[in-house]
């Protein structure tokens, strides 16, 4: 079973699949149904560390035991 964690941020959204060890982003506001996957596109990589510390932060906040640094090494250290 693959647990997923997810963020939202004004127009963005960032799902994690730990397990799978799979990021995607999405626009919300331009792509409302989440049909074009913007994570493999290397100008979004800032963004992209900069969720996935605000979910890092959120999942301590709500006490998460999960640990995504060590699925995702790179982003945790970015």
């Amino acid at each position: 079973k693959d647990l997923q964690r997810m963020i939202r941020v004004d127009d963005h959204k960032l799902i994690v699949y730990p397990e799978a060890k799979v990021v995607r982003l999405y626009n919300v506001n331009m792509d409302p149904l989440e049909l074009e996957d913007l994570a493999g596109n290397p100008e979004n990589a800032a963004l992209i560390r900069k969720l996935f510390k605000r979910l890092q932060q959120l999942q301590e906040e709500m006490a998460d035991p999960l640990v995504l640094d060590e699925k995702f090494p790179k982003l945790a250290a970015g």
